[in-house]
């Protein structure tokens, strides 16, 4: 009904991608899994009924790290891209996840700086995108999008932002819900409109012999 075509990618570190997945570095898998993104984007870019002009990008989460990564990688390759409870800095999250991936904070103070989307701001000040996170989120602290927002201010960047109070990273509330879903849905459309549509060739008549 919104005339969208989704992309759904089963990136790097997925089951049964053999041995080149299980050598990386895993202090490298989210630049990796950047990488493996856009080539996924360039790739689809090349589709007849793919509109370069229109692309969006949505997650949650560490996938909601990965959509904001991937805009700063960019210089406007991306009209729009909504990041619901963004992972901004490993050092925040959880301890298990972090240091099993990146090591002690202490130790790998380059690791995690690189990784950080907090160190990307500048790259992402002329960027469009929406920003959604609940403050009672347990899982992705809302500390991580406070300290982005914090930096993004000072830096004077172009951001939407919409906060759930009292939240968790499950939306519970009904009313909640259903004003999310129609958040981001008003926000790919409001972004994507201006662009022109994808219009497909009318196919000829057939004259009569």
């Amino acid at each position: 009904t919104h005339n969208v075509a989704l992309a759904w990618v089963d990136g790097r570190t997925g089951v049964g991608r053999g041995q080149k997945t299980v050598a990386v570095d895993p202090r490298k898998l989210g630049s990796l899994r950047v990488k493996d993104y856009l080539g996924v984007v360039e790739l689809l870019m090349q589709l007849p009924y793919i509109d370069d002009r229109r692309i969006a990008l949505y997650g949650k989460a560490f996938g909601g790290y990965l959509t904001l990564k991937m805009l700063a990688a960019t210089n406007q390759l991306f009209q729009c891209t909504a990041a619901v409870a963004p992972i901004t800095d490993f050092r925040l999250y959880s301890a298990a996840f972090s240091e099993r991936y990146f090591g002690l904070p202490a130790k790998e103070e380059h690791a995690y700086s690189t990784a950080s989307v907090l160190e990307e701001v500048n790259k992402l000040k002329d960027e469009n995108f929406l920003i959604v996170h609940g403050t009672a989120d347990a899982r992705v602290h809302f500390q991580h999008s406070a300290e982005l927002l914090s930096r993004l201010v000072k830096a004077e960047a172009n951001y939407s932002l919409q906060l759930y109070p009292d939240e968790g990273h499950v939306l519970r509330e009904l009313h909640s819900i259903q004003h999310f879903q129609r958040t981001v849905v008003n926000y790919l459309q409001n972004c994507l409109k201006h662009s022109v549509l994808l219009e497909l060739p009318e196919e000829e008549e057939e004259e009569d012999d």
